[in-house]
This record gives C-alpha cells, structure tokens and sequence, in this order.
C-alpha cells in the first residue's frame, strides 16, 4: 500500500504487485502513469479529496479493484485495461467518470460506473461486465455519454443510465 496525505503518481512503467492489497492511496490524488502496472487480490487507486486516474496504457489484473475519486474525474485512460474476475468499481464523488478511447475493462462479476456528474465511455471502449452492469449519473441520465463505437457487453443492467445501455 502507498499511501500519502498529497498526490500520489506512480511513474511510467512501474509494476505494483501484491497477494494480497495493491493499493495507491492519496488524499489529494492518485495516478497510475502511462504504461504501469497493478496486480493483486484487491487493487485500488484512491483519492478522497482529488482525482484517480488510470493512465493511457495502464493495467489493472485483480479479483476484485475500485477507483475510486472525490475531486473532479475518474479517469481509465486510453488503451488502458482493467482486467478484473470480480467486482470492478469505479466512483466519481466528486465529478465526473471517463472511459478513455479503446480502453478496455472486463469483469467476471459486477461492474459499477458511478458519478456525481457524467458518466462518459469514449469511442472504441469495450465493456465487458460478466454480472450486472450498474451505470449511475447522479446529474441524470442526459449526463450519460455513450459513444456509438463503444463494445458494451453484460448479464442485466441497471442504474438510471441503463436506458443509453445498448
């Protein structure tokens, strides 16, 4: 676990690797750069007071992982892939959830997509939720921005964004 009461950046091309927790915790923000790596049981990137974001071409292999944001976003960032046979979380407290461009997030289990503002899966993302698909924009379901070339794939689906679901 890293944690810290600032930002917390892990650079390019590190690999964080846990049995257990794998977690980048920072009170005013926490980054995992272009190109690093996170496995363990339980991964989390964490920012209470500031955004977490999951750089261009990260990736993320876990039972279970919450990124988890209460600044402005959460960022998956292009080509970045969440690899998750659990329960994948992503919580924008503060703002607003964004699914960069070809990243791709699968889960064996649920996935939850939650924002206080926008819900936004960018073009060629794929989506792949092996159990329910729970995609929640607390501004309304107008907040939530599907691209047309996005993959979304799941079991049932709910939230009030679950209508933009295809």
């Amino acid at each position: 676990m890293i944690q810290s009461p600032c930002v917390v950046t892990v650079d390019r091309g590190v690999q964080l690797t846990s049995d257990q927790l794998g977690s980048v915790d920072g009170l005013r923000g926490a980054k995992a750069g272009p190109d690093t790596v996170i496995e363990a049981a339980t991964a989390c990137l964490l920012s209470p007071q500031g955004n977490a974001t999951l750089d261009a071409n990260a990736r993320i292999t876990a039972t279970d992982a919450t990124i988890e944001g209460g600044g402005k976003k959460v960022v998956v960032g292009s080509s970045a892939i969440l690899d998750v046979s659990g329960t994948l979380v992503l919580d924008a407290a503060g703002g607003g959830a964004i699914i960069g461009r070809s990243a791709q997030m699968t889960t064996g289990g649920d996935m939850e997509l939650t924002a206080v503002n926008a819900v936004k899966i960018v073009a060629k993302a794929v989506i792949d939720a092996g159990g329910n698909l729970d995609m929640d924009a607390a501004a309304g379901v107008n907040k939530c921005k599907i691209s047309g070339s996005a993959t979304i794939t799941f079991t049932t689906k709910s939230g009030n964004c679950a209508p933009r679901l295809p």
